[in-house]
Protein backbone atom coordinates (compact mmCIF):
# COMPACT_ATOMS: atom_id res chain seq x y z
CA UNK A 1 0.00 0.00 0.00
CA UNK A 2 1.12 3.74 -0.99
CA UNK A 3 1.80 5.63 2.30
CA UNK A 4 -0.27 8.94 3.28
CA UNK A 5 0.09 11.67 4.20
CA UNK A 6 -0.13 10.96 7.86
CA UNK A 7 2.79 8.38 7.50
CA UNK A 8 4.86 10.82 5.70
CA UNK A 9 4.09 13.29 8.45
CA UNK A 10 5.02 10.88 11.20
CA UNK A 11 8.23 10.46 9.51
CA UNK A 12 9.13 14.09 9.64
CA UNK A 13 7.55 14.60 13.09
CA UNK A 14 10.10 11.86 14.45
CA UNK A 15 12.98 13.23 13.04
CA UNK A 16 11.75 17.06 14.39
CA UNK A 17 11.29 15.51 17.84
CA UNK A 18 14.59 13.53 17.97
CA UNK A 19 16.30 17.01 16.97
CA UNK A 20 14.55 18.56 19.62
CA UNK A 21 15.31 16.00 22.30
CA UNK A 22 19.03 16.08 21.38
CA UNK A 23 18.89 19.81 22.00
CA UNK A 24 16.97 19.78 25.18
CA UNK A 25 20.16 17.10 26.31
CA UNK A 26 22.52 19.29 25.31
CA UNK A 27 20.81 22.27 27.01
CA UNK A 28 20.45 20.19 29.96
CA UNK A 29 24.48 19.59 30.03
CA UNK A 30 24.88 23.09 30.19
CA UNK A 31 22.94 23.56 33.35
CA UNK A 32 25.08 20.50 34.66
CA UNK A 33 28.31 22.51 34.11
CA UNK A 34 27.16 25.35 35.22
CA UNK A 35 25.92 23.84 38.47
CA UNK A 36 29.56 22.33 38.62
CA UNK A 37 30.98 25.49 38.31
CA UNK A 38 29.17 27.09 41.21
CA UNK A 39 29.37 24.23 43.20
CA UNK A 40 30.66 25.34 46.74
CA UNK A 41 29.95 28.79 46.55
CA UNK A 42 27.78 30.74 48.85
CA UNK A 43 24.80 31.68 46.66
CA UNK A 44 24.14 35.22 46.02
CA UNK A 45 20.31 34.31 47.03
CA UNK A 46 18.20 31.89 47.58
CA UNK A 47 17.24 30.21 44.11
CA UNK A 48 13.38 30.52 43.95
CA UNK A 49 12.62 31.15 40.34
CA UNK A 50 15.49 28.31 38.60
CA UNK A 51 13.86 25.29 40.28
CA UNK A 52 10.17 26.44 39.71
CA UNK A 53 11.05 26.38 36.05
CA UNK A 54 13.03 23.82 36.17
CA UNK A 55 9.70 21.97 37.81
CA UNK A 56 7.19 23.16 34.78
CA UNK A 57 9.80 22.27 32.12
CA UNK A 58 10.39 18.67 33.65
CA UNK A 59 6.39 18.26 33.74
CA UNK A 60 6.46 19.84 29.61
CA UNK A 61 9.27 17.12 28.62
CA UNK A 62 7.04 14.78 30.60
CA UNK A 63 3.78 15.51 28.32
CA UNK A 64 5.41 16.57 25.32
CA UNK A 65 6.39 12.94 25.02
CA UNK A 66 2.94 11.68 26.29
CA UNK A 67 1.04 13.93 23.71
CA UNK A 68 3.11 12.64 21.04
CA UNK A 69 2.71 8.66 21.89
CA UNK A 70 -1.15 9.69 22.56
CA UNK A 71 -1.49 11.66 19.51
CA UNK A 72 -2.85 14.42 22.24
CA UNK A 73 -2.99 17.69 20.89
CA UNK A 74 -4.68 19.03 23.84
CA UNK A 75 -1.95 18.66 26.31
CA UNK A 76 0.30 19.89 22.91
CA UNK A 77 -1.78 23.05 23.15
CA UNK A 78 -1.59 22.94 27.23
CA UNK A 79 2.50 23.18 26.50
CA UNK A 80 2.22 26.80 25.25
CA UNK A 81 0.64 28.38 28.29
CA UNK A 82 3.35 26.36 30.26
CA UNK A 83 5.91 27.88 28.27
CA UNK A 84 4.64 31.36 28.97
CA UNK A 85 4.70 30.86 32.48
CA UNK A 86 8.16 29.80 32.46
CA UNK A 87 9.30 32.83 29.99
CA UNK A 88 7.19 34.93 32.79
CA UNK A 89 9.90 33.33 35.92
CA UNK A 90 12.74 33.87 33.64
CA UNK A 91 11.84 37.43 32.80
CA UNK A 92 10.95 37.78 36.49
CA UNK A 93 14.60 36.07 37.64
CA UNK A 94 16.83 38.62 35.12
CA UNK A 95 15.36 41.68 36.31
CA UNK A 96 15.97 40.62 39.86
CA UNK A 97 19.48 39.21 38.94
CA UNK A 98 20.00 42.62 37.40
CA UNK A 99 19.28 44.37 39.87
CA UNK A 100 21.09 42.38 42.75
CA UNK A 101 24.36 42.93 40.44
CA UNK A 102 24.00 46.91 40.47
CA UNK A 103 23.55 47.04 44.11
CA UNK A 104 26.10 44.15 45.06
CA UNK A 105 28.57 44.13 42.47
CA UNK A 106 30.65 41.43 43.63
CA UNK A 107 28.05 39.34 42.86
CA UNK A 108 27.99 39.84 38.67
CA UNK A 109 29.87 36.73 38.34
CA UNK A 110 27.46 34.18 39.99
CA UNK A 111 24.55 36.62 38.87
CA UNK A 112 25.54 35.92 35.06
CA UNK A 113 26.02 31.98 35.21
CA UNK A 114 22.28 31.63 37.13
CA UNK A 115 21.04 33.89 34.45
CA UNK A 116 23.01 31.47 31.78
CA UNK A 117 20.97 28.74 33.74
CA UNK A 118 17.61 30.12 33.67
CA UNK A 119 18.16 30.56 29.75
CA UNK A 120 18.99 27.39 29.11
CA UNK A 121 15.96 25.87 30.92
CA UNK A 122 13.96 28.19 28.87
CA UNK A 123 14.89 27.16 26.07
CA UNK A 124 14.33 23.44 27.25
CA UNK A 125 10.92 24.69 27.33
CA UNK A 126 10.65 26.35 23.79
CA UNK A 127 11.75 22.71 22.69
CA UNK A 128 9.12 21.21 24.50
CA UNK A 129 7.00 23.43 23.12
CA UNK A 130 8.07 22.48 19.46
CA UNK A 131 7.00 19.28 20.40
CA UNK A 132 3.63 19.83 20.95
CA UNK A 133 3.39 21.82 17.38
CA UNK A 134 5.31 18.97 16.29
CA UNK A 135 2.37 16.72 17.52
CA UNK A 136 -0.62 18.98 16.40
CA UNK A 137 1.53 18.49 12.65
CA UNK A 138 1.31 15.17 13.19
CA UNK A 139 -2.53 15.33 14.01
CA UNK A 140 -3.75 18.03 11.41
CA UNK A 141 -1.74 18.13 8.90
CA UNK A 142 -1.10 22.30 10.17
CA UNK A 143 1.79 23.47 11.90
CA UNK A 144 0.84 26.00 14.34
CA UNK A 145 3.35 28.43 16.09
CA UNK A 146 2.78 27.47 20.12
CA UNK A 147 6.10 29.57 21.09
CA UNK A 148 4.84 33.14 21.11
Amino acid sequence: PQPVAKDLRRIIVAFRISSDLERMGDLALDVAKVTLRIQGQDLIKPLVDIPRMAEIVTLMTSEAITAYLDENTDLAHKMAMDDDQVDHLYSSMINDLYSYMIEKPESVSQAMLLTLVGRYIERIADHATNIGESVVYLVTGKRPDLNM
